[in-house]
């Protein structure tokens, strides 16, 4: 796996088969507890 180095992977990875192109998964952290090393995403 490799990291993107532009926004060009979008289109890349759109335009390859659906069994080839990998799952883009965006996730936002909602609350971050550093007393506890605790955060909670949202995916």
């Amino acid at each position: 796996m490799f990291l993107p180095g532009s926004e060009r992977w979008v289109l890349q990875s759109t335009l390859q088969g659906g069994k080839q192109r990998p799952r883009v998964r965006t996730y936002s952290i909602r609350r971050f507890r550093p007393e506890v090393s605790e955060f909670d995403i949202e995916i």
